[in-house]
């Protein structure tokens, strides 16, 4: 398995794809930079508190714009085995149909980890360039559709969905707001507790895992 992570990472290597996703992160803070400067011209007594800088942030990434760039990242490290026809050299190889999608998963954690870790330092830069006061510690369908395009535009429309469920009473059942929900500790915002949006998730995850794996062990791989 060791050995499978660290091949799927070479192949990124020189993937222009990772390193953009990577850059990608700094593109919220950015913009929360860009929203300060503007509220500085207007109100030169507004001070940045970073606390409020990684909430809106948090916003903004876990909200919306991960959900998007996530479905690109997955189509990516699935579909291009479709694409490129290399998946029937990995399953000629000493790997179960099991390890192959667990590998992927793993290397798929991996790499969300990273693009959030970069959002979180481009955050503390940007904070400390807005003037940012208070830094304290925090605590931190691509098998069928082998084109990133239709993944772009199911990322696009759960992006929409998400803006729509935002604070209504049926987000901790929408599993991508579920998420923001969970990780920013609104839930006293919605009737329910924190095991609602927790199992919302669990559940569409265990359903997701299911279905690609039986997808994987029936389909054929073209040659």
């Amino acid at each position: 398995m060791i050995n499978f992570i660290q091949t799927e990472f070479l192949k990124l290597k020189n993937s222009k794809l990772f390193i953009f996703s990577l850059l990608s992160g700094l593109v919220p803070p950015f913009l929360m930079y860009v929203g300060v400067l503007e509220m500085q011209a207007e109100h030169p007594d507004f001070i940045l508190h970073f606390s409020q800088m990684f909430v809106e942030t948090h916003v903004y990434m876990a909200g919306l714009f991960a959900v998007f760039l996530l479905c690109v990242i997955i189509s990516y490290l699935i579909g291009r085995e479709y694409t490129e026809h290399t998946l029937k050299l990995v399953l000629t190889s000493p790997v179960s149909n099991f390890k192959y999608l667990t590998g992927k998963y793993i290397v798929f954690i991996i790499w969300t980890l990273m693009l959030f870790s970069v959002t979180f330092i481009g955050t503390i830069i940007f904070g400390y360039l807005g003037g940012g006061v208070g830094l304290t510690p925090f605590i931190f369908l691509s098998m069928i559709m082998r084109n990133i395009v239709p993944s772009m535009i199911v990322g696009s429309i759960l992006v929409l969905v998400n803006i729509f469920s935002y604070g209504c009473p049926w987000g901790p059942y929408f599993p991508w707001m579920a998420c923001y929900i969970i990780s920013s500790n609104t839930i006293t915002d919605y009737s329910c507790t924190l095991l609602t949006p927790i199992a919302t998730v669990l559940i569409t995850f265990i359903i997701g895992t299911v279905i690609s794996y039986g997808y994987f062990k029936i389909k054929d791989v073209s040659l």
